[in-house]
């Protein structure tokens, strides 16, 4: 696999960064999978992030956790807690382990549009 990155704590992450960070993860395949799930009204793509080791078995056929974050447009944190649990997983990931059992569908951020609006303008909506 890919090498990890690390989750910047000093700021919030406006919609590039997010959709960049997500990307690296992509070099851990057959462990993650990055999908385009939806497009906000602005155009904006909503990702979905599927965490499971694919090598031992079928997402479909295992019991599923799911996090999201970006719910509220003026809680741009959110998105960390996403990233940080799919770097925790992989970081652990080890024969036997929770990836070869669940399957985890993260999302860093659902509501893009506002949440980047809130960034840009240090507003609320």
């Amino acid at each position: 696999p890919g090498s990890t990155p690390s989750i910047q704590l000093d700021h919030f992450y406006a919609y590039d960064e997010i959709k960049a960070f997500a990307r690296i993860l992509t070099g851990h395949i057959p462990i993650y999978v990055f999908e385009l799930k939806g497009k906000s009204r602005e155009g904006r793509e909503i990702f979905l992030l599927t965490l499971t080791d694919f090598t031992t078995g079928e997402a479909e056929d295992r019991p599923a956790y799911v996090a999201y974050g970006g719910i509220h447009a003026h809680e741009p944190a959110s998105a960390h807690g996403p990233f940080y649990t799919a770097l925790k997983l992989l970081e652990n990931h080890q024969a036997g382990g929770d990836l070869e059992r669940i399957v985890f569908y993260l999302i860093p951020r659902l509501c893009p549009d506002a949440s980047e609006f809130c960034i840009e303008t240090s507003t609320r909506v």
